[in-house]
């Protein structure tokens, strides 16, 4: 085997190898996009939530305070 046929085998071998980890990084960025965009999701219906439970209690602690004011009177 001469020095260009290795040269050209290693060449090509380096270039699958780049390719390989060029396809493991998108598949692995594809996955994290995917785990974002669900977290984002959660994440609305979380605040959604709170905010109601937020307005509950808020809703709650003005009639105990018109409950009280109504016993200084």
């Amino acid at each position: 085997m001469t020095d260009t046929q290795l040269l050209t085998i290693a060449a090509s071998l380096v270039a699958c190898l780049f390719g390989l980890l060029v396809t493991l990084l998108g598949w692995m960025g594809n996955k994290i996009y995917e785990k974002l965009t669900e977290m984002s999701k959660t994440m609305t219906s979380i605040a959604g939530d709170l905010h109601t439970r937020i307005n509950n209690l808020d809703l709650r602690l003005t009639v105990v305070e018109t409950i009280q004011r109504d016993e200084l009177k």
